[in-house]
């Protein structure tokens, strides 16, 4: 019927399918050009980077992004067209927050306050924490370590998310500050910092890993023990696409 009516109706039906197969090829490789680097439970990429693509791979990197986390069709068109300039867009089982110099997709987990042993490593949120009890004197240089008089604390210790109205004094300051205002001056996502570890003993918080530690229990030269805590955020090498 579409021939009667135009002898070539056929021909530019198929040119256009091979158009728009072209369009798609194109957007693809723009897409797959964008660096996506990739965490345990969270992706992130350049705002720049973002904000410089055509709306329809914005769609398609987001979509890209959620699919790590198997979460993919989720994503509505919708979605795109209500994006903040800044905040937070929560889908079913995934969360996509728009910040100032990346865009950062999260899965939305939910972890239950652990103890943490002694001598031991367990696994919570974003971190892997490994603990050690040594005696001084001992090299307190360590990259991702922090150490701690463990006569000054009051065990066991115990990992878990931040608690409303939650405040401590960090090491070389008097003055108690607030957990959410210690995650914003470090730029730590909002969809991180609901698993993001606290570290404390039945005294107070006594570190936040990569962030800051107390000022409590601090190695002098009367420490007889020391208690080694080694957090290392679980990075997935090799997975920067």
């Amino acid at each position: 019927m579409l021939e009667q009516i135009c002898e070539s109706s056929m021909e530019n039906i198929s040119r256009s399918i091979d158009n728009l197969r072209d369009i798609e090829t194109a957007l693809e490789t723009l897409v797959d050009s964008i660096n996506i680097t990739r965490y345990f439970n969270h992706v992130e990429i350049d705002r720049d980077a973002f904000e410089n693509l055509p709306s329809a791979c914005k769609f398609l990197i987001l979509k890209k992004m959620l699919s790590i986390f198997n979460s993919d069709l989720e994503l509505k068109r919708a979605h795109l067209e209500n994006l903040p300039e800044k905040g937070i867009v929560k889908l079913k089982s995934a969360v996509i927050e728009v910040m100032a110099s990346r865009v950062v997709v999260a899965k939305i987990m939910e972890e239950k306050e652990k103890e943490l042993p002694l001598s031991d490593k367990i696994h919570y949120g974003y971190y892997n924490i490994e603990t050690e009890v040594i005696s001084p004197p001992a090299n307190l240089k360590v990259e991702n370590c922090e150490f701690f008089d463990m006569d000054c604390l009051e065990l066991p210790l115990r990992v878990g998310k931040k608690k409303i109205g939650d405040r401590f004094v960090a090491f070389g300051s008097e003055n108690r500050k607030k957990i959410k205002d210690i995650f914003i001056n470090s730029k730590i996502p909002r969809v991180l910092r609901e698993n993001y570890p606290i570290i404390y003993d039945r005294k107070g918080i006594i570190l936040i890993p990569g962030i800051k530690r107390s000022n409590r229990a601090p190695v002098s030269e009367k420490t007889k023990t020391i208690l080694k805590i080694k957090h290392d955020e679980v990075i997935n090498a090799g997975e920067e696409e």
